[in-house]
């Protein structure tokens, strides 16, 4: 809901200005620099208020301030750049550098003709047309986003072409390109005119010639610019028509209240982004306080393309073509988004259209004589994601047939390999339910191929492996071979694999009905059994007519149930079925409402609870359904569940309270109360330079216990990542987080515009509490890390992770010279290792056991507040 733009009144700023300067002090470090961002800030809050009343003056006003200071800092070290840059421009004076820089200029020409059509196009209207961005996309009929999209991509292929040819040595043709006997004008300046009014000698007999030098001095400018950034020189940055300014706002705007990077530190940082921030006009700043000019609705931007690049190689090194490639989104839906074929040097590169800002597709790829395979990469709009070099495995041919107990075909019958070693179960459930009902850590299907109508398959499988071969069939239990060693020197031929139809007792099917008799379709039917101390509970989707087939794994009786739904009411329940019943009804019977009312110890109504319903089916098997109730008087209507159950309530700030087990044969109650106990939960403030923070993001998070190892997406972590409770703190910078068991606790903190920081781990009582943690934001830190890979091996788009020990991990893949930057790090401990696949949003995986030894994480280096650290990560060739 809009609460409508808000007002600043000078008064309320000078409520604030002692407390704004020591923040703009602190983050620029000279009194007269700060006393700039402080007014700076004032003209901002005037000019361009909070948008919403809703947004604590505070808090917005120090976000402002951290803007103007990082863009101060910024300036500061472009000048330095600029000066530097010049000085050393000033001492490049030689012949024979100049017949260096225009054969270099000529390079830089060649390899644009070379690129693809369309990024060709783009660059030449750009750099030798000089159109703009807007005039080219009318020109080619696309859209601006797609024009420069093109422009970036073109231009990091010519760079990454030209580093080739350098021997990967980028400042050198860099400074070259950019050298002071060719120096370019300034771009706005390059005319055809203004050339050839400067170049004389130029006319119209030399046209090629002036392709060459207009083309290669301009592009020297647009392409050098990222090179000589890595070299730690600011030069040029190539003109997009982007600018880092408010969408829909004028380019003298203030920067928005929310940044997402933090403050940038005196000190230079080696990855510091050098985009020129758009400079602020102090009097024409004063002129919109007194005439403020409309403006315009922000535009959604649309997400440009990504670009996927990567290499094909066989197992001796050597450049695959005609690999046959294709992306596709990771999230169900295998519809190609892009393909393509590698060419001569084994190389693919193609665009793949974005619904995100980041997403994580699957490129698959396969080849003739090579095993098929997958990999995953992240990708964003407008960037490059470089997959790296992929190393195709030869595959082996092993053929055979699928066959009934008397020797006919199976036909629909699939094939597929898996590890050697049997499952340690009865031969029988091995038959009913295979391999694949079975975990093992090397349980994953080696090759999967259909049978054809006559029983026949063929398959490439893996080199030096010794499997098993299994077939199975829907309605037929499974069948297996022997032992079956591969190997790219030996083909398998002839290889026989029998199935056998189930018997009765391998199976219970049954059909899903309602109080009237009428089949219920696509229903999910739950099923639980117990046997010998263990239970399993699962489901089944029943079809279209309501009916379900189950294969069972174990030969003992089952319980089945499913819910009704407000069009048919009600529950049905079948328990102790017996194996090789076939004939199963279950019916919906609608069961009398219980009525559960939730208060606190006064006898104040809990509005907002969960309330988890535990069904007992037998005494070795159970289940559970929740659902959050919001009510006003703390009262909601549930049907009876049936049989044997209880009910648990949980609510933020209560203790959790479970009541039960109620036996439905011997009465429904009509009522049931819970009364809930208040818990005092981990309490604290956050502040910044001594003032309250508002809006901050706080987790509770369980430590690991010392000695224990415990693994979060395969990093080592000191902390378990899954929130125990999470708290925004208030205007006052205070929080709570709920804790409703004892145990050893930290509490971590993300402000806008900082790093994330901790507390020192707490010791908590649930029925007690914690109070008084004190958190302080502060700025975060960056890591460099350059990857040193062996001899002759490609350091591009190597997988670097990084952990602090924390819930969050990343990752990120080497540029070309085999660099990586992380930035906005919690100031501590960090674990540097290589990944053999990205981080994505919904990946989650956690393991934890206790070592021979205690474990201590092997921590690879130290991050501090506001600095750059420099790591070197060594790899090591692999064996073989």
């Amino acid at each position: 809901m809009n609460s409508g733009t808000r007002s600043v009144r000078r008064e309320e700023l000078l409520a604030h200005a002692q407390w704004v300067r020591r923040l703009a002090l602190q983050l620029v470090g000279d009194p007269n620099a700060a006393d700039d961002v402080v007014q700076d800030t004032w003209l901002a809050a005037l000019d361009r208020p909070p948008e919403s009343a809703r947004t604590p003056l505070r808090a917005w006003l120090a976000t402002v301030v951290r803007n103007f200071a990082r863009r101060r800092v910024r300036g500061e070290v472009r000048r330095q750049d600029r000066e530097r840059t010049r000085a050393r421009e000033d001492a490049v004076s030689s012949e024979s550098g100049l017949l260096a820089e225009v054969e270099e200029q000529r390079a830089v020409v060649q390899v644009v003709m070379e690129l693809p059509d369309a990024q060709r196009d783009t660059i030449l209207l750009r750099y030798y047309k000089e159109l703009s961005a807007v005039e080219i996309a009318r020109r080619q009929g696309v859209p601006a986003a797609t024009v420069r999209s093109r422009l970036a991509r073109g231009l990091e292929e010519v760079r990454v072409r030209m580093d080739e040819r350098n021997g990967g040595d980028r400042a050198a043709w860099c400074a070259l390109l950019l050298g002071e006997s060719v120096a370019p004008p300034p771009l706005a300046d390059l005319g055809a005119s203004r050339w050839n009014q400067t170049n004389p000698a130029h006319g119209a007999g030399l046209a090629e010639g002036v392709v060459i030098m207009k083309t290669g001095v301009v592009l020297a400018a647009a392409v050098g610019s990222v090179a000589l950034v890595v070299a730690g020189v600011a030069v040029l940055r190539q003109d997009t028509g982007s600018q880092a300014v408010i969408a829909g706002a004028s380019p003298e705007a203030p920067p928005a209240p929310v940044e997402e990077q933090a403050v940038v530190p005196p000190t230079r940082s080696v990855a510091e982004d050098r985009t020129p921030a758009p400079q602020r006009d102090p009097v024409a700043a004063t002129s919109r306080i007194e005439q403020p000019e409309p403006v315009a609705a922000p535009v959604e931007p649309s997400l440009e393309p990504a670009v996927v690049v990567a290499r094909f190689v066989d197992p001796e090194g050597y450049a695959v073509p005609g690999v046959g490639v294709s992306v596709h989104r990771a999230d169900g839906d295998w519809g190609s988004l892009a393909t393509d074929r590698s060419g001569s040097d084994g190389r693919v590169r193609f665009e793949v259209p974005m619904r995100e800002e980041s997403e994580k597709p699957m490129l698959r790829y396969e080849a003739p004589d090579f095993v098929s395979g997958t990999a995953s990469f992240v990708a964003r709009p407008g960037e490059t994601a470089n997959a790296g070099t992929i190393s195709l495995v030869n595959a082996v041919l092993v053929t055979g047939r699928v066959v009934d107990a008397g020797g006919n075909p199976v036909e629909g019958a699939y094939v597929f390999a898996r590890e050697p070693e049997l499952p340690n179960v009865p031969e029988g459930q091995l038959r009913r339910k295979g391999s694949d009902g079975f975990w093992t850590p090397e349980g994953e299907r080696l090759l999967e191929v259909p049978a054809d109508d006559s029983g026949a398959f063929r398959m490439l499988g893996e080199v030096d492996a010794v499997v098993r071969l299994w077939a199975r069939k829907p309605g037929m239990r499974y069948g297996w071979t022997e032992p079956v060693e591969l190997s790219n020197d030996v083909q398998r031929t002839g290889v026989e694999i029998v199935l056998t139809d189930l018997e009765p007792e391998d199976r219970i099917a049954g059909v899903a009905l309602d109080a009237e008799g009428n089949p219920l379709a696509n229903r999910y039917v739950s099923y639980r059994f117990g046997d010998e101390g263990f239970s399993v509970s699962t489901g089944l989707l029943a079809d279209e007519n309501g009916r379900f087939d189950l294969v069972l794994a174990r030969r003992v009786p089952h319980t089945f149930s499913f819910e009704g739904d407000a069009k048919h009411p009600g529950t049905a329940v079948a328990g102790n079925v017996e194996p090789g019943t076939l004939d199963l009804v279950l019916a919906l019977t609608e069961e009398g409402e219980i009525e559960i009312v939730v208060v606190d110890l006064e006898d104040r109504p809990v509005r907002n609870f969960v309330l988890e319903t535990r069904s007992f089916f037998s005494e070795n098997s159970s289940s559970s359904s929740s659902r959050r109730h919001e009510t006003k008087a703390g009262r909601v209507r549930v049907s009876s569940p049936g049989g044997r159950f209880e009910f648990e309530v949980s609510a933020s700030g209560y203790r959790t309270l479970t009541l039960g087990p109620f036996d439905g044969a011997a009465g429904i109650p009509t009522l049931i109360e819970f009364r809930l106990e208040p818990t005092v939960g981990v309490q604290g403030r956050v502040t910044l330079a001594g003032e309250p923070l508002a809006g901050v993001e706080l987790t509770l998070h369980e430590r690991v216990q010392p000695g224990l190892r415990y693994e979060y997406n395969g990093f080592p972590s000191r902390l378990v990542p899954y929130r125990v409770s999470e708290a925004t703190s208030d205007a006052d910078g205070r929080f709570k987080l709920d804790v409703s068991e004892d145990g050893t606790f930290v509490v971590r903190a993300v402000a806008e515009g900082h790093a994330a920081v901790e507390s020192d781990p707490i010791d908590v009582v649930a029925a007690r509490g914690y109070e008084g943690i004190e958190l302080e934001p502060q700025p975060g830190g960056t890591l460099v890390v350059f990857v040193r890979v062996p001899d002759g091996a490609d350091p591009a788009g190597v997988i670097v992770g990084i952990t602090d020990g924390g819930p969050s991990p990343r990752t990120s893949r080497t540029d070309g010279s085999g660099e990586v930057v992380f930035e906005n790090l919690r100031p501590g401990s960090w674990v540097v290792l290589e990944r053999d696949e990205d981080l994505h949003g919904g990946q989650s995986s956690s393991s934890s056991w206790s070592p021979d030894v205690p474990y201590a994480i092997p921590w690879s280096c130290d991050v501090l507040p506001g600095e750059t650290t420099v790591f070197e990560l060594e790899l090591e060739a692999d064996e073989g």
